[in-house]
């Protein structure tokens, strides 16, 4: 037999990972780690922006911009808060209120410092003259840290010709490096959240689509080998999904299948076997009548004594090849279901006291006893005919197969269904062979060869006229050596009332 697996572990869809989950966790999944990568991108491009702008690049200079116009209102400030001269009282609240605006200032009269607020340094003090030295002011010069707005002091007194320089930690990005961050970020968002989707696209193929397409090519298989008359393949699925019972169902189809190939296989031989052992059971007698009957034409009967033997023997053998043909009708009929019968209320104790009575002188002579055992009060559904049959058919058996042994009748009525039991006290048969002898013309063990006679068919019409009544038939060793045969029929009070009112179990 095939013995095609799959991963996984067989039984119902309980415990297990089913599609329906498995389609949950995708969908799940989708969202939310695609959401989750884009996030932790986009603040990892955030934190490369932020970091850019506060670094700054480059140095330039210019009259446009945000850092101009504050510059000049700074400015504008200073100078009134410098008036006609340079106060350091005045000024330092001009510098208090500046510096809640991230600037600071100082005041250059050529190489000397007038004024310069908290927080100015050297380096910006150098930016300034740098400013002032390259002319066109007012001007913004800018470096990666600072930037500096200049302008000439147009005031009155001793602060005339000096210059006020406006300094501020505005931390621009020149040179378009903000926006190439920018861009760059985005690009990396976005590629991101592509390659999240191309992630999940993968895991889910292998989570939840071949989880679907492995099971359904398996079964796709097994059609393939059915349909090419492989009976023997199985697709032994082993997953604990909705596929499970599918895969099952097949394998027990494809298993009743190929019993009912073995059957009909068995019963195509058995037929066979009917035909090849009935036309060699006819041909016997056939043989020994055309020969008696040659005999008699040819004049080799010369006397009447001889005539009359050979007559006998044609009466014999033509007695002979009807009960054969009788015993292949009647297992045609019960075989096809064709038998007409009607089971009706049957003592069995009662029915086993006359077998005996008035059978016993009979087997007697043929050579065997015939005797009653053990009877108990029974009743049993029956049909006269089909038991009559059965009975005599055992008996005939014993007959043929065990001369000179005893069979007992016995009657069992509890517990369960009620039995015929005909033991006898013969040589019996092997075990092994106690399974096959209802079977067609089973010959197997020496002790029922053929070359005793028989048609082979008296043991298969026994289990076949039990079946039509609803009882069974078992061959068991007789405890001490010998072959018993058991008849078990079903109770009369299965049939409620029926023989009161006159019905009987018609089939």
């Amino acid at each position: 037999m095939s013995q095609q697996t799959s991963g996984g572990t067989t039984g119902a869809p309980s415990g297990g990972r089913t599609i329906r989950h498995r389609l949950l966790v995708s969908n799940v999944l989708m969202i939310v780690v695609p959401v989750a990568i884009a996030a932790l991108v986009g603040v990892a491009c955030l934190a490369v922006i932020y970091n850019t702008m506060h670094s700054g690049s480059g140095v330039g200079l210019g009259d446009e911009g945000d850092f101009y116009w504050t510059g000049r209102a700074a400015a504008e400030l200073v100078e009134k808060g410098m008036g006609s001269g340079v106060d350091s009282a005045k000024l330092d609240g001009v510098a208090d209120a500046l510096a809640k605006g991230g600037l600071s200032f100082a005041v250059l009269d050529g190489d000397s410092v007038a004024y310069r607020s908290p927080g100015v340094t050297g380096a910006e003090l150098a930016l300034a003259r740098t400013a002032i030295s390259a002319g066109g002011l007012p001007t913004v010069l800018r470096t990666s840290s600072t930037s500096v707005f200049v302008i000439g002091n147009q005031g009155r007194g001793s602060a005339a010709g000096s210059h006020i320089a406006v300094f501020g930690r505005v931390h621009e990005v020149a040179g378009g490096t903000l926006k190439t961050a920018a861009i760059a970020s985005g690009a990396a968002l976005l590629a991101a959240v592509v390659l999240a989707v191309v992630l999940m696209n993968r895991f889910c193929q292998r989570y939840v689509y071949d989880r679907i397409t492995g099971p359904i090519g398996q079964l796709e298989r097994g059609v393939e080998h059915v349909s090419a008359g492989d009976l023997s393949y199985r697709v032994n699925y082993r997953g604990d999904d909705e596929f499970g019972p599918i895969a099952r169902s097949f394998d027990q189809m494809a298993q009743g299948l190929e019993d009912a190939a073995a059957r009909e296989e068995h019963e195509r031989r058995a037929r066979q076997e009917l035909v090849a052992c009935i036309s060699h059971d006819l041909r016997s007698p056939l043989t020994s009548i055309r020969g008696y009957a040659e005999g008699l034409l040819d004049g080799i009967a010369t006397t009447p004594e001889r005539q009359r033997r050979y007559a006998s023997r044609i009466v014999a053998k033509t007695e002979q090849m009807s009960e054969l043909v009788s015993q292949l009708f009647l297992f045609s009929k019960l075989d096809l279901g064709d038998f007409s019968h009607q089971e009706r209320r049957c003592d069995l104790a009662d029915y086993a006291r006359k077998l005996v009575e008035k059978n016993a002188d009979d087997y007697a002579r043929r050579g065997i006893g015939l005797r009653l055992g053990t009877v108990e009060s029974a009743s049993a559904l029956a049909d006269a005919s089909l038991l009559e049959r059965a009975v005599t058919n055992v008996l005939d058996n014993a007959v043929r197969y065990a001369p000179g042994c005893t069979v007992t009748a016995s009657v069992l009525g509890a517990p369960g269904r009620p039995r015929l039991v005909l033991a006898d006290d013969g040589p019996g048969v092997p075990d092994e062979a106690l399974p096959h002898l209802f079977e067609l013309f089973y010959r197997d063990d020496p002790a029922r060869s053929a070359q005793k006679g028989g048609s082979g068919l008296g043991l298969a019409i026994v289990r076949r006229a039990m079946d039509a009544m609803g009882g069974t038939a078992r061959a068991l060793r007789t405890e001490g050596g010998g072959l018993t045969i058991e008849l078990e029929f079903s109770p009369a009070e299965q049939a409620g009332q029926g023989e009161e009112k006159g019905e009987g179990a018609t089939r």
